[in-house]
């Protein structure tokens, strides 16, 4: 990636843009350049969100159906850097109720504490199943 493309991504507001800032940079010698690139688009597209409310959606230059892992977790980093103006969290694997795939920010004491993550994966659990429609059951399986 050239630097060209730095001006064209508003990174977060003041007060914690200096935090943001330096690890934003360690990434860029850390991750590939074309994962580093869509971390940019990704938090360009988040800076956007947040100036219309905290609503809305954006699309990344990339073909891919998901975003690459190493990017995603990338991406809750900065995103909770920006929110709390600390590093003091960790991102632990969550599965979502049905066991797919997910993680979730956590403070370094939960993160350590397995009865405390137990009770908030129970507690998101309780919460997705509230507000997402049920899951249509898919073809079943009839070995024979």
């Amino acid at each position: 990636m050239d630097d060209k493309n730095d001006d064209k991504y508003n990174l977060p507001p003041a007060g914690r843009a200096d935090l943001v800032k330096m690890y934003v940079e360690s990434l860029r010698a850390r991750m590939e350049p074309e994962h580093f690139d869509l971390l940019l688009q990704a938090l360009h597209g988040f800076n956007e969100a947040m100036e219309n409310g905290g609503e809305g959606s954006f699309d990344l230059d990339t073909d891919a159906e998901a975003l690459p892992e190493e990017v995603t977790r990338e991406l809750a980093d900065v995103v909770t850097m920006v929110g709390t103006g600390s590093m003091d969290h960790r991102i632990v694997e969550m599965p979502g109720p049905n066991g797919e795939k997910g993680w979730a920010v956590v403070s370094a004491e939960v993160a350590d504490d397995p009865d405390g993550l137990r009770q908030l994966q129970e507690k998101l659990h309780r919460t997705l199943k509230e507000r997402l429609p049920p899951k249509e059951p898919g073809p079943t399986d009839t070995a024979g």
